[in-house]
């Protein structure tokens, strides 16, 4: 399917979202599912296939309990880039609402080769996902041109009946949908660099910020009283709103919310 039509519906000057490539394919295929507050809230689901986001959209979350049979919409492919891809995309763009990245991880095609039984139209993969694991069935039908599919779990031991996709957190951040909706830093600013003032021969120029066309620095790098952020001891990594961990050779570094210097 390609990109064409992804790239068609976006204009990449006011949206965060990522314009990306066919990316070559290579090791286990990935899975991502974000959950989208837009127009009405839903669920993409997004498979790696061909070297782009093969994607679904689902009115009901993903369930692990196999009574329930989920319809997912199949839209267009996104780039490999946009299972990272959690924020704010502004209003009067395509898709406008808050994404929060619900699940993630890697799957299985038990058919074999995922792209050919997305054109039989009958996949069965298993998920090793943070929250959505063990098998899954995908059976395209003939509703809507081909592109209405039903998903529903298969009968395993990662069966919950009753399931219930409410009061999730991001497994990127760690954010509700409400905190990344509200964060300052999730949000796109796009603009053109203001126009300096002339300066006269008795006026001192004005300091201007760092990176000064950077679309994400706010006009007011300090825009209200802060607290700075105070060290923490810590026995092991946590799951918390606000804070990222990365990986670093000589040890480990820790990040909290921060405000920009100018």
């Amino acid at each position: 399917m390609g990109l064409e039509t992804y790239r068609r519906k976006r204009t990449f000057a006011t949206t965060p979202e990522p314009s990306g490539t066919v990316s070559p394919e290579g090791g286990h295929p990935r899975f991502v599912v974000q959950e989208h507050h837009a127009r009405r809230v839903h669920w993409d689901l997004r498979l790696e296939m061909e070297g782009v986001l093969r994607s679904w959209a689902i009115p009901k979350a993903p369930s692990l309990d196999p009574v329930d049979k989920r319809l997912a919409v199949l839209v267009e492919d996104h780039p490999i880039e946009y299972g990272e891809f959690e924020g704010v995309i502004p209003p009067g763009n395509y898709g406008a609402g808050t994404v929060m990245l619900w699940d993630r991880g890697l799957y299985e095609c038990l058919e074999g080769d995922p792209a050919a039984a997305f054109q039989q139209g009958k996949m069965t993969l298993v998920l090793f996902g943070e929250k959505l694991r063990g098998e899954f069935h995908f059976v395209r039908t003939k509703r809507n041109a081909g592109r209405d599919w039903l998903m529903f779990k298969g009968k395993d031991d990662y069966v919950k009946t009753g399931f219930t996709p409410t009061g999730t957190r991001s497994v990127k951040t760690g954010r509700t949908i409400e905190e990344i909706r509200a964060d300052r830093d999730a949000r796109w600013t796009p603009g053109a660099p203001p126009t300096p003032a002339p300066v006269t021969a008795d006026a001192k120029p004005t300091p201007v910020l760092a990176d000064p066309t950077s679309a994400r620095v706010p006009a007011d790098p300090f825009p209200g009283p802060f607290k700075p952020m105070l060290a923490q001891t810590a026995d092991l990594p946590f799951n918390r709103a606000g804070w990222l961990f990365e990986i670093k050779w000589d040890g480990a570094r820790s990040r909290g919310s921060f405000c920009r210097r100018g």
